[in-house]
């Protein structure tokens, strides 16, 4: 099936599309412990055969049967055996420090997960991927950096932390400090008696809970659900506050998608590190609040889609063609999620650029200034969204012209009306290919129309 239809068409045609799905429970040794999971079985499974595969791991204190079965069923349902897994000390699997977030335990246990999975004799495992949501997505990139043996990574709805992140959302270092303390004491309480002192994990404001504007975890039709403890272990302060899930992303060299909203939790941190990333790397903005990510139906299966597309792009080995268009399409995406440093990674130092046509620059150009230019224009915008079709791609050695049309919607507020500027126009685009990666040399716009105020 051709995926990068699949992610236009969206829910409608993944509704369509969708068939039956069976699931299997297994069990993981790890050390003294087991992680119990379940698989996710395309309709019509076959053991003898080799599927593309993926696991997926959901938010911090959350068990298998909230947003990560949400997502796998949808890969299976698109032909992927999907595994989903309780942490140890979460749901199903085995720990003593029941509902202890703990990063470093964590890692390793998708490390452990991965290991096992690519073992199995219906995964393919040149094709095993791995699909993280929220913190888990630090705990993933971090397992990847330790050998974990996934081929490519997707990300929604990313919680990146580092230090300062980490003492600008809980009130500064003191504040800090003193959480870390009641985290330490705890663990010593834990390992002296064995008792876990824990609170609630979410509930209402004015609560003594940790999370208290978390619809997703209030609503037995989303997250409430039985099966899930809704606790928080007080020992998890001194793991969780100690980490690090931006450092990761400089060692990462597989092909990573990041998919996030300037409405999710904390935009620029997941800028950062799509920009950090060391290897291929791809990025999808949208508009959805942080949750919806988990279980929104609109959300959830673009963001399925949008990561089979990235998943086989890269592991199935797309053509010249197909990786031009990809860099393109790319330009565009980092522009929508204002990552100026993803933009200048895509260009090489110089540019033969001529917008004229739309009263900007012609000639050559140097990419910083340019893209300077562009983050402080099109930083003005609340919202963007750039979509290039129709291309007409020729290749000549390492070197590529690429013909396409494009429209742009932007939106920013004026007064209290939100304004909305359309402009599209007929693109040529030269690249060349350096290092086994293509990067943009050259840009000229045609404009064919525009709509509003620019």
């Amino acid at each position: 099936m051709n995926h990068r239809l699949m992610t236009v068409l969206g829910v409608a045609a993944l509704a369509s599309l969708a068939a039956a799905v069976s699931t299997e429970s297994i069990k993981i040794p790890h050390g003294q412990d087991t992680l119990v999971g379940t698989v996710y079985r395309p309709n019509g499974f076959d053991a003898k055969k080799k599927y593309p595969a993926v696991i997926v791991t959901g938010a911090w204190f959350t068990i298998k049967e909230q947003m990560p079965s949400f997502y796998a069923r949808r890969f299976a349902e698109q032909g992927y055996v999907a595994l989903v897994f309780d942490f140890r000390n979460f749901g199903e699997s085995t720990g003593k420090a029941r509902n202890f977030e703990d990063t470093v335990g964590k890692t390793k246990d998708i490390g452990a997960a991965a290991r096992f999975f690519a073992q199995q004799p219906y995964v393919d495992s040149s094709r095993l991927a791995g699909m993280a949501m929220c913190a888990s997505t630090g705990y993933m990139a971090n397992a990847i950096v330790e050998g974990a043996p996934f081929k490519a990574f997707a990300a929604s709805a990313l919680w990146i932390q580092d230090k300062a992140t980490v003492e600008a959302v809980y009130g500064g270092a003191d504040a800090v400090a003193g959480l870390i303390k009641q985290g330490d004491e705890a663990r010593a309480e834990f390992d002296k008696s064995g008792r876990v002192i824990d609170v609630p994990a979410a509930g209402a404001p004015g609560s003594n809970a940790i999370m208290q504007q978390a619809p997703y975890y209030q609503d037995p039709n989303r997250g409430l659900i039985a099966k899930w403890d809704n606790k928080f272990a007080i020992m998890s302060w001194g793991s969780w506050l100690r980490f690090d899930s931006l450092a990761a992303a400089s060692r990462i060299k597989i092909p990573t998608l990041v998919m996030h909203s300037d409405n999710a939790a904390l935009p620029a941190k997941a800028r950062e590190f799509h920009a950090n990333l060391a290897g291929p790397k791809a990025i999808f903005w949208s508009e959805e609040p942080h949750m919806d990510f988990y279980d929104n139906e609109v959300a959830v299966n673009r963001s399925v889609g949008l990561a089979i597309d990235h998943f086989d792009r890269y592991l199935a080995k797309a053509s010249d063609v197909e990786m031009i268009e990809e860099t393109v399409r790319q330009v565009a995406n980092s522009v929508d999620a204002k990552s100026w440093a993803g933009v200048r990674q895509l260009f090489a130092d110089q540019l033969l650029v001529d917008y004229s046509s739309l009263g900007g620059p012609k000639g050559t150009v140097n990419s910083d200034q340019i893209v300077k230019d562009w983050a402080e224009f099109h930083n003005q915008f609340f919202a963007m969204r750039h979509t290039y079709t129709n291309f007409a791609t020729s290749v000549t050695g390492n070197t590529a012209t690429t013909r396409y049309q494009g429209i742009a919607s932007l939106s920013r507020p004026i007064g209290e009306t939100m304004n909305r500027w359309i402009v599209a126009g007929d693109y040529v685009t030269t690249l060349e290919k350096k290092c086994g990666k293509w990067i943009v040399t050259g840009t000229t716009f045609q404009l064919g129309y525009q709509v509003g105020t620019p």
